[in-house]
């Protein structure tokens, strides 16, 4: 948003517009010709014709003499008209313009047009009639000179009888009191003021229709638009105002008060862009003590513009000195840290994004980028095409070329590059439904960053890489032949050919996502020959068995390699239906106790999780593989805090030993559940999930279905949508500290959770949980 050049070049515009329509007429050579551009009455409306008005002042010094002054009027077109060659001319003299006694001896004109302009016989196919007459000053007529078509017309005149004159000449244009050169910025602000009134509509009806969901940045944005609307039609109310009323006292209180709101407008955009580009609101919720410093300059900067319309408003060419880079210095300064702090502030902020990978957020900057970086392509442009244009404007055929369309080079294009830019940071900043969600959360980083391998020592270590590639390698040439073999076996299938082609970079992805948490578990961190012992519990879901089939890929390797492997794993299954046994019929008998569809689930839950537990305490092992997925993670948090476990949330959900002496894993913690179900389905010999536990309880009613199946049947269905948003859930939630457990801890005897007053046995969600439990008597 580039907004001092179009400051710069309105107050030019307005400075010249001050002046009005009425001109000095002097004998000196810099008033002998005075011109202006006029419009006809067919080009603008009126009520009356355009005209020309010329008023000689009596010379009260001339007493019984009669001075006479040459009179001219004509279109600057028709120039070539005027005067004549001398039949006794040598090639190089001038022409004749003038009528004397010479000239009239010689036939050049006639007695009667004695002290008037001489003009060639074929005058009359001029574009605009010619008026040339001698005045005398003691009797000088009000000459009025009607204006038929649209054209630059100049008045020239001449000290026939060198005695000093003065003359008003005032040019009126049908439409009224307004310069032609200034005439078309009338219906410009006109349209601007529209324009922004039209974005300020539609940003009103997205700011109410999400009233409640608004970021701070969108705030100061509404605060531009209702500025920049009446800014503009202040503007245009000052050229309408001395167009009906010209230059009058009043008149000149708006153009102070149009130069003050410029410098307003030039502050407050300059300091919009700064705390965008400075992540204010999207990236970061608060600026700090930065916004101090940053306000601090909007201000200052206001200030200065200020001073410098006041003095462009005061100062002429004739009386501007040394003291006026006072005034432009200081404005320069500020204008200068606001580009710098901009652009610096707009590539860190970039980077930071682009390191963090939140790829949607560092889009919207680099479509900002662009737009700045386009305007300033624009403005060089333009600038360039005027340097060009203005390089020929000592030529005598510029000004009359171009009278109509300066106002655009010097005026209108700045102010179309600024609307362009203020509409397109309100179009990425724009009010929706999900403001608040997308500026405070983090996007899930989707892509692959490959192995850190900080050093490789040994020949373990390296095999260790080794086991990788040649799963990734096995993976994608098994996915190549099934593509192959999709694509042959029957042509008219697109769905199979589809998936084929897909497998490749989801096996390759899906494996290294969990290699990388397997990072622990490597032949350099053994100690010896000794090797770990790793549960791994199987529900029959996609999730522990697409993760058994990841691992049995990698030992298997490692034991082609090196005829070992790094860890041993121990596989359980554990079946809770069937009838006859007696621990069965305890555990349905303490199911049917549960009253609600909740507790029975959390009972459930808990069971199996203790049974896993003590199973791998007596099989020796270290850590527990849990095959939870991303998914199932987010579910299992939201539903320990509906259900009153919030402070177990960390523990659930990090890496590390667990209250009950075992180490919990989750390998598959960076996979939503549709990438698992994709990387099944498109292996060799696809694998074939069970029906998982409580599936079922999305089908049933509402009051019928516990709070682990509601809330894991809502983060499924909003993963397909947004997996971003849902990925944050886990990656939020892992940010918490665990909490470390001492001997004065008290543990929940059921759960094993931290138990809120050491009064209890039971943590809060577990005796909210006893409170569904009916045991009949």
């Amino acid at each position: 948003m580039n907004t001092w050049l179009p400051s710069l070049a309105l107050l030019t515009c307005l400075v010249g517009a001050a002046w009005g329509t009425e001109v000095q007429l002097k004998q000196d050579d810099a008033n002998r010709q005075r011109c202006s551009g006029m419009y006809s009455q067919k080009a603008w409306g009126g009520p009356t014709d355009s005209s020309i008005l010329v008023n000689f002042a009596k010379d009260e010094e001339a007493g019984d003499s009669d001075p006479v002054v040459s009179l001219l009027i004509f279109e600057w077109n028709d120039r070539a008209f005027i005067g004549q060659r001398h039949p006794f001319a040598n090639p190089g003299d001038d022409l004749e313009v003038i009528c004397n006694q010479g000239n009239i001896d010689v036939g050049l004109c006639q007695q009667d047009d004695l002290g008037a302009f001489i003009l060639e016989p074929n005058a009359t196919f001029a574009r605009a009639p010619f008026f040339t007459q001698a005045i005398h000053l003691n009797n000088a007529p009000a000459i009025q000179y009607p204006v038929r078509s649209t054209g630059y017309y100049c008045i020239s005149s001449y000290a026939f009888s060198n005695h000093d004159y003065q003359a008003v000449v005032a040019f009126h244009n049908a439409y009224g009191e307004l310069p032609a050169t200034q005439i078309a910025k009338l219906p410009f602000y006109g349209g601007l003021t529209i324009t922004y009134a039209v974005l300020g509509i539609f940003w009103a009806f997205l700011y109410i229709q999400n009233r409640s969901d608004i970021l701070p940045v969108q705030n100061y944005i509404t605060a531009t638009l209702i500025f920049l609307v009446v800014e503009q039609l202040i503007t245009w109310g000052f050229y309408d105002y001395q167009n009906r009323h010209g230059d009058n006292a009043f008149n000149k209180v708006l153009l102070v008060v149009v130069s003050i709101l410029n410098a307003g407008r030039n502050s407050l955009s300059f300091f919009l862009l700064l705390i965008v580009c400075m992540g204010y609101g999207v990236v970061k919720p608060t600026l700090g003590r930065t916004m101090i410093y940053v306000r601090i300059l909007a201000i200052v900067h206001f200030v200065f513009g200020v001073i410098y319309a006041v003095a462009s408003l005061s100062l002429t060419p004739d009386n501007v000195g040394p003291i006026v880079l006072f005034v432009i210095l200081p404005l320069a300064g500020t204008l200068t840290v606001f580009y710098v702090w901009i652009l610096s502030s707009l590539n860190l902020t970039m980077k930071d994004l682009i390191n963090r990978k939140q790829k949607t957020k560092a889009l919207m900057y680099k479509h900002l980028w662009w737009c700045l970086l386009g305007s300033i392509l624009v403005i060089f442009f333009f600038f360039f095409i005027n340097s060009i244009a203005f390089a020929g404007s000592s030529e005598e055929d510029f000004v009359p070329k171009h009278w109509q369309t300066r106002w655009f080079v010097l005026d209108g294009w700045l102010n179309i590059v600024y609307l362009f830019d203020i509409a397109f940071v309100a179009y990425l900043w724009r009010p929706t439904a999900n403001n608040r969600r997308f500026a405070m959360s983090d996007e899930l980083a989707q892509d692959d960053d490959g192995f850190e391998i900080r050093s490789i020592h040994s020949r373990d270590s390296l095999d260790d890489l080794s086991d990788i590639n040649d799963v990734e390698v096995g993976a994608v040439k098994a996915a190549e032949e099934l593509g192959e073999s999709a694509s042959s076996a029957d042509a008219s299938n697109p769905t199979e050919t589809s998936r084929a082609n897909i497998q490749q970079p989801n096996c390759k992805v899906n494996e290294s996502k969990v290699f990388k948490r397997m990072e622990s578990f490597r032949f350099k961190n053994l100690t010896g020959d000794a090797r770990k012992r790793l549960l791994l519990p199987l529900s029959g879901g996609v999730s522990s068995l697409a993760l058994l089939h990841v691992l049995d890929a990698q030992l298997t390797r490692q034991r082609e390699k090196q005829n070992r492997t790094a860890y041993d794993l121990i596989l359980v299954h554990i079946e809770t239906t069937g009838e006859g046994q007696d621990d069965r019929e305890l555990y349905v008998s303490m199911m049917a106790a549960a009253s609600t569809a909740t507790a029975r689930s959390d009972l459930e839950q808990v069971f199996l999780k203790r049974l896993v537990m003590c199973l791998a305490k007596q099989h020796n092992c270290e850590s527990i593989l849990w095959g939870h997925s991303d998914s199932r993670l987010a579910a299992l948090a939201l539903a320990e805090v509906a259900k009153g476990r919030g402070g177990s949330v960390p523990m659930i959900l990090s890496d590390g030993r667990s209250p009950a002496g075992v180490r919990f894993n989750y390998p598959m913690r960076d996979l939503f559940k549709t990438e698992l179900e994709l990387y099944a389905s498109v292996l060799p010999q696809p694998l074939v999930a069970m029906a998982e536990r409580g599936s079922g309880g999305a089908t049933a009613a509402v009051r019928n279905t516990s709070i682990d199946s509601l809330l894991s049947t809502y983060i499924m269905s909003q993963a397909e949508k947004y997996p971003s948003i849902m990925a944050n859930v886990v990656r939020t939630a892992s940010k918490l500290r665990v909490a470390e457990l001492d001997d004065d801890t008290s543990v929940c005897v059921l759960c094993f959770g931290e138990v809120d007053s050491p009064t209890y046995d039971l943590c809060y969600g577990c005796r909210r949980m006893q409170q569904d439990i009916k045991i009949a008597t």
